[in-house]
C-alpha cells in the first residue's frame, strides 16, 4: 500500500496537478501502467523543514545537473521515475529558490549519476523499499522543471496536503486489521473455563477499539473529501483537516496494535504472529508525511488564524 501510495500520491499527483501537458501525456500513462514511482524530498539534515533543503540543481543551457543527497526515499531504489524538490536558487527567504523537477530515474542508474547509496533495514514495512539515493552530476532536460522555477515550497506543500488522507487511511487500515486480530483471538482462546471475549473486561476493551477505529475512519473520509473538492490553490485552506486524520488515524494505528498485541498475551509477542508485523509497520505512521508534532502545529496555526492571531 505504501508503495504504491508513494507511485500515485507523492509522484503522479505533482505532475498530474502542476506538470505541463507534455509532462502528463509523457509520464502519467507509465505511471498508471505500473512504472513505479518516488517523491524525493527529505534529506540528510532535512525532515520537517522542507526550506533547509540543499540538493542543488544548476541550469547549463538546456538542461539542469543536480547534485546532492536524499534520504529514506519510497521506492527509491526501484524507482523508474522520481519527482524530486531542488534547490535552484540562493535566496534569503529559505522557502523561494526551491523547484520541483521529474528525474527519469531508470536512466540516471544506467548512466551512474543517481546512486542507491543503500536500502535500510527496517523495523516494519519490509516489503516497501527505503532508500538513500546520491545524485552525481545527474544531467535531466530543463523541459523536465515541473510548474515553474522557485514553485517548488508549493508544490511541496500542495503534494503534502494531498497525500496525507493517504497515510491516514494506512492508518485506519492497520488499525482496523489490529482490532480483527484481536476479534480473532479472544473468540478462540480460554482461560479459567471461559472464552477470552465473554470476560466484560476484554468486551469492553474491544467497544473502546471499534471506536477509535470509526472515528480515524470518519476523519479520514472527511480530509479526502476535502482535498476532492477544494480547489488546488486553495488547498491551505484545508490544512487543518488533513492534519486531524493524519495524526488521529496514526496514534489510532499505533495504539490499537499495541493493545491488540497484548490481548494476544505471550504470544503476541512472537514474531511469528500477525499482530506483531501489524504493531511494527504502525509505529512509522507518526513519523512520515509530516511528524506527529508537526501536524498539531498546523492544527494549532489554523485554529489561532481563524481568530487573527499568527504564529
Amino acid at each position: 500500500g505504501l508503495s504504491a501510495g508513494a507511485s500515485l500520491s507523492l509522484a503522479a499527483e505533482p505532475i498530474l496537478n502542476f506538470g505541463n501537458e507534455e509532462q502528463k501525456n509523457y509520464w502519467l500513462p507509465k505511471i498508471t501502467g505500473g512504472a513505479i514511482g518516488a517523491y524525493a524530498q527529505t534529506e540528510p539534515n532535512v525532515g520537517s523543514d522542507v526550506a533547509g533543503i540543499q540538493t542543488k540543481g544548476v541550469f547549463d543551457s538546456d538542461s539542469v545537473v543536480i547534485n546532492g543527497t536524499k534520504q529514506f526515499i519510497t521506492n527509491g531504489s526501484v524507482a523508474d521515475v522520481i519527482v524530486a524538490i531542488i534547490r535552484t536558487e540562493k535566496s534569503e527567504k529559505p522557502h523561494h529558490g526551491l523547484t520541483a523537477v521529474i528525474i527519469d530515474a531508470k536512466r540516471a542508474r544506467k548512466e551512474g549519476t543517481l546512486i542507491i547509496e543503500k536500502d535500510f533495514d527496517k523495523i516494519g514495512l519490509h516489503c516497501s523499499p527505503t532508500s538513500n539515493l546520491v545524485f552525481e552530476n545527474c544531467r535531466i532536460p530543463a523541459s523536465n522543471v515541473i510548474g515553474q522555477l522557485g514553485l517548488g515550497w508549493f508544490i511541496a506543500m500542495a503534494t503534502l496536503i494531498g497525500s496525507r488522507p493517504m497515510i491516514a487511511a494506512q492508518g485506519v487500515g492497520l488499525a482496523q486489521a489490529a482490532l480483527d486480530c484481536a476479534i480473532k483471538h479472544v473468540m478462540e482462546r480460554e482461560q479459567f473455563g471461559r472464552k477470552l471475549a465473554e470476560f466484560q473486561a476484554i468486551q469492553h476493551e474491544l467497544a473502546e477499539m471499534e471506536m477509535a477505529v470509526e472515528e480515524a475512519r470518519l476523519l479520514t473520509y472527511q480530509a479526502a473529501w476535502a482535498v476532492d473538492e477544494t480547489p488546488l490553490l486553495d488547498r491551505e485552506s484545508i490544512m487543518e483537516k488533513t492534519s486531524y486524520a493524519k495524526l488521529h488515524a496514526s496514534r489510532v494505528a499505533a495504539d490499537l496494535s499495541r493493545r491488540s498485541l497484548v490481548l494476544h498475551g505471550g504470544m503476541g509477542f512472537m514474531a511469528e504472529t500477525r499482530i506483531s508485523a501489524i504493531f511494527q509497520d504502525s509505529i512509522v505512521l507518526e513519523i512520515y508525511e509530516g511528524a506527529s508534532n508537526i501536524q498539531k502545529y498546523i492544527i494549532a496555526r489554523q485554529l489561532l488564524r481563524k481568530q487573527g492571531f499568527r504564529i
